[in-house]
Parts: structure tokens; C-alpha cells; sequence
């Protein structure tokens, strides 16, 4: 069977230089949601126990990490 080429966008498109600066912005917005829902005297009952509070900041921190290195690939052209 013959492999069949996939057609890529070019590096330095417009829609993946705006796809990565969108996705750079998904952290800022889930900062304040991760800080508002680990305050109990906000939130009461419904507060993130601690390994809530754990995971949301390792996810954030992962999303963060792979945001930049998207944003660095995308700009950098590498």
C-alpha cells in the first residue's frame, strides 16, 4: 500500500499564529478560576479539597509550558 502525503500548513501561517497566541491566553483565564474555587471562604462547601488544588495547578502548569513552546515553534519558524 502507498503512503500518501499529507499537505501541512506552511510554518508561519496566519491561522497558526493566531491559534497559538489563542491558546497563550487559556491560562490567564483559568488562573482566577483556579484561585476563586480553592477559597473556602468564597466558595464554602464547594472549595477544591487539596488534591484538586494539586492536579488544577499541575494541569495549568503543563498547559502553560506546552503553550509557550507552541507559541516559540510557531514565531520562531523552527
Amino acid at each position: 500500500m502507498r503512503r500518501q502525503r499529507v499537505r501541512r500548513l506552511p510554518r508561519r501561517s496566519p491561522l497558526a499564529e493566531r491559534q497559538a497566541l489563542t491558546h497563550e491566553q487559556l491560562p490567564f483565564a483559568l488562573w482566577p478560576l483556579i484561585r476563586m474555587t480553592n477559597d473556602r471562604a468564597l466558595m464554602g462547601a464547594f472549595a477544591n479539597r487539596l488534591s484538586g488544588r494539586l492536579i488544577a495547578s499541575l494541569l495549568l502548569a503543563v498547559m502553560a509550558a506546552a503553550n509557550r513552546w507552541l507559541v516559540w515553534q510557531t514565531l520562531s519558524g523552527n
